[in-house]
């Protein structure tokens, strides 16, 4: 009888207004998280593989095998008409796609078996993370799943020749960054495969799944912490730098330096006065202490960025750059989203950024998908006519290009490089 009560509550919730964002098995409204919100690391690197899931078939080369042979039940089959990975809509909102795998089936408890499986990535590098995004859309029945490598073909006998890399025996309902190294299969030709192997449970969401090749050392400028302040009053910056590399680093005293500038002015450095060991994706709080005192009202635009006695081998995240209002700027609202057309994307070698109108205090930034910055960052102090981003320098794969005026207006948008 119980059971007969939870299925006629997720009847309910499938077709209520409140629609696939609430959609669950158990009767209890799923819970609702945009990804794009959430914070991507440690998987920074030079991209080896980048498969976002935007359209709404299998990108070319991927391959999904439903084992089970199995029919979703009734309630889901608008999400998942047929068995195996299917390309959707993303349940939790937010203009994106995923794909979804179901595990309740009509008349049966039997589990789940569906394969998503890559194309060949060849001479894998050393130093490369895994990482992917998942989610149970019901989290009365968490899904399981295992990630398996072939270094032969991409027969499932050839993954289950090994044994798994990882296996997640019951995902979260929140949007989930997973990430893993790959450094054992180094200089191998490799096949990667998401196997669902959830028993009775509901659907399992992937998405953003890459490979990427980790520096040995990186140290980066993490954030920069809000500022409100009046003019002629001393402002103390503070932030945190994060170690995004594989190993641990060691700084004695007054080794590590953040130093920072305002509008191109006088750069002023603070070294930190204690030992710091970092350990790979720690964090460290920096305050400066070099006070700076704004003599006016105004937009002003800070430099801060991070140094040190090591060789950092990817230093274009050392800096991070911010438009800061002060005193009766320091709450002026956003104004709409920038008149900025960003074309072609996709990209190959530039990209053209076209105003529709003069824009003030222009920054440009280019970051992966990790929030790794990617290219220097280049401003303007006005910009009114078209100018062009060399893309010479990147992969292929997607970025976010962000760009910000003075005012506080913003566009974001995704940026295929090919």
């Amino acid at each position: 009888m119980h059971r007969l009560i939870l299925l006629s509550l997720s009847f309910w919730f499938v077709f209520s207004p409140l629609g696939a964002q609430s959609l669950s098995r158990s009767g209890f409204p799923a819970a609702s998280e945009d990804k794009a919100s959430l914070r991507r690391f440690p998987c920074g690197g030079i991209t080896v593989l980048d498969q976002p899931f935007e359209a709404d078939t299998l990108p070319q080369g991927w391959t999904a095998l439903d084992l089970d042979g199995l029919t979703p039940r009734p309630e889901i089959q608008f999400i998942t008409p047929v068995g195996g990975w299917q390309s959707i809509a993303d349940l939790k909102g937010g203009a994106n796609r995923v794909l979804a795998s179901p595990a309740w089936y009509e008349g049966s408890t039997a589990p789940s078996d569906d394969w998503l499986i890559s194309p060949q990535i060849t001479n894998l590098p050393a130093n490369v993370c895994l990482s992917w995004y998942a989610y149970s859309q019901d989290a009365a029945y968490p899904e399981a799943y295992e990630v398996r490598i072939s270094t032969t073909t991409a027969d499932t006998a050839a993954f289950l020749s090994l044994p798994p890399v990882t296996e997640i025996a019951a995902e979260d309902d929140a949007f989930t960054y997973r990430s893993l190294s790959l450094d054992a299969y180094a200089g191998e030709d490799i096949y990667l495969a998401f196997r669902h192997i959830s028993d009775d449970a509901f659907i399992l969401v992937l998405d953003d799944i890459r490979l990427a090749r980790v520096e040995q050392q990186d140290l980066a400028m993490f954030t920069l912490d809000p500022i409100s302040a009046p003019a002629g009053t001393e402002i103390t910056l503070q932030g945190a730098i994060i170690n995004r590399g594989l190993i641990t680093q060691e700084f004695d005293s007054a080794e590590l330096r953040v130093s920072y500038q305002i509008d191109g002015d006088t750069v002023r450095t603070h070294a930190i006065p204690k030992n710091v060991v970092l350990l790979p994706n720690d964090t460290v709080q920096w305050t400066h202490d070099v006070a700076w005192v704004p003599a006016t009202d105004g937009i002003y635009g800070i430099k801060v960025w991070v140094e040190s006695g090591i060789g950092d081998t990817a230093p274009l995240n050392d800096t991070l750059f911010r438009w800061q209002g002060i005193g009766a700027f320091t709450s002026v609202a956003p104004e709409a989203e920038l008149d900025l057309r960003v074309y072609p994307n996709p990209a190959t070698q530039s990209v053209w950024l076209e105003p529709g109108a003069a824009l003030a205090q222009v920054s440009v930034r280019l970051l992966d998908l990790t929030g790794r910055v990617v290219q220097p960052v280049q401003m303007w102090a006005t910009l009114t006519e078209r100018v062009s981003l060399d893309l010479r320098a990147l992969v292929p794969g997607l970025y976010l290009l962000q760009v910000q005026d003075g005012k506080g207006r913003q566009r974001s948008l995704r940026l295929r490089v090919e």
